[in-house]
């Protein structure tokens, strides 16, 4: 069984955070699509506006019954595609 350290938990507020000043030039897209009763968005992550392809990628999906679907499918999108990026240590820590 894989133990979980809640010491070492952030919030995907933290991870945003911690993210966006690790990386002041980013750029971010995000696009959705329903079907079925839920939101599914895609986080596109980029170094800067002027790259053309994105460098890591997020996707999360969220119930339309649920408040806020979009709102929160899109924080959790993003908060993994910044998860992936590995470039924080603190980000990866329990990894």
């Amino acid at each position: 069984m894989a133990y979980f350290d809640l010491d070492k938990y952030m919030t995907a507020e933290e991870r945003i955070e911690l993210f966006a000043k690790e990386n002041p030039d980013f750029a971010m897209k995000s696009f959705y699509s329903i079907a079925e009763g839920f939101v599914f968005v895609e986080v596109a992550l980029f170094r800067t506006w002027a790259d053309e392809k994105p460098w890591v990628m997020g996707l999360a999906g969220e119930s339309l019954k649920t408040q806020f679907a979009i709102e929160k499918a899109e924080t959790s999108a993003y908060a993994r595609a910044i998860t992936k990026d590995r470039k924080s240590t603190r980000l990866n820590s329990s990894h």
